[in-house]
């Protein structure tokens, strides 16, 4: 997790009001891309989320309001990750691996726990089959390497077209590391996209497009799916003034052969995840960030052929 200081630079609540109501207008309308139609088609809905362990935020008033038993907390995060209606769901920050399961059996998924090096464990939720499994190995404990937080990847059979996921969690603040974090990445989907040329790469980049981490998914032909859908990137941090700050942080990148497929994509801004603009003393959200959606439809080719 990046310190507030770090990642949140509101400009004053009038800036904010303005950015806020044109998020919410643009967020609001259809994205009108190209999208698969007729019988057969294979939809799916692709979510990336940052979910500060669990704990609610602002930290303490979530405390207040939602208690600390973890049950309580866990029949309430299920029902908000059943309210994204994800067939894919990347997490971050994601606790420990008995919540990673004990949210995927309770949603009916399939889950791959992605360790940390540090405390911020993350995971792959999945309504299809994961068929391989590949999460980065802790090889030792520290904050200060490579992926510190999480990374790793799942094959995924969404209707017998193989697909890699890839979560990560970067490093938030030092640059040197996010290089590293470039090369593994790159290493790592030449290795992925030998085997299967479909690949969905999302988490907390903790950085915006242009970074080194962006520029490998670039030069290989992967499309940023809000960028895509509205041309720009869009807030996906609460903050700590209301409403949401100007960090775009949190990304989903597809693969070109996916790239075509993308029917929307958007930053989800209902109640309970972005934080209010003019906020009380009880008011909290799920989490310090918000979700990254992306809707992607096809036909497969032996439908196609009928």
């Amino acid at each position: 997790m990046v310190s507030r200081t770090a990642r949140m630079q509101p400009s004053g609540k009038g800036a904010r009001l303005g950015v806020l109501l044109g998020l919410a207008l643009a967020l609001s309308l259809v994205c009108a891309l190209p999208a698969a139609a007729g019988e057969g088609t294979v939809s799916l809905r692709v979510c990336t989320y940052n979910v500060l362990r669990f704990q609610g935020w602002p930290e303490d008033v979530a405390r207040e309001q939602l208690g600390t038993a973890a049950s309580r907390r866990l029949a309430h995060f299920t029902d908000v990750f059943g309210g994204l209606d994800c067939d894919l769901l990347a997490i971050q920050e994601g606790g420990s691996q008995q919540w990673i399961d004990r949210l995927a059996a309770n949603m009916g998924m399939e889950a791959l726990f992605l360790p940390s090096p540090a405390e911020f464990p993350g995971g792959i939720l999945s309504r299809h089959p994961i068929v391989e499994a590949r999460p980065r190995q802790v090889a030792e404990r520290s904050w200060e390497v490579p992926f510190s937080r999480t990374f790793g990847a799942a094959l995924v059979d969404v209707a017998g077209r193989p697909i890699w996921v890839v979560n990560l969690h970067a490093h938030p603040n030092r640059e040197d590391l996010r290089e590293q974090e470039a090369h593994i990445l790159a290493d790592t989907l030449d290795e992925l996209l030998a085997v299967a040329p479909s690949a969905i790469v999302m988490g907390d980049f903790n950085s915006e497009p242009g970074g080194p981490l962006h520029e490998v998914l670039v030069e290989r032909g992967f499309v940023n799916a809000v960028e895509a859908a509205w041309g720009r990137t869009v807030s996906t941090v609460n903050s700590p003034e209301g409403g949401v700050s100007s960090a775009s942080i949190d990304h989903i990148y597809l693969s070109a052969d996916l790239a075509g497929h993308l029917v929307s994509a958007r930053v989800v801004l209902k109640p309970g995840f972005m934080y209010p603009l003019m906020f009380g003393p009880d008011d909290w959200v799920h989490s310090d960030h918000l979700p990254v959606v992306a809707e992607l439809e096809w036909v497969p080719a032996a439908a196609s052929r009928q």
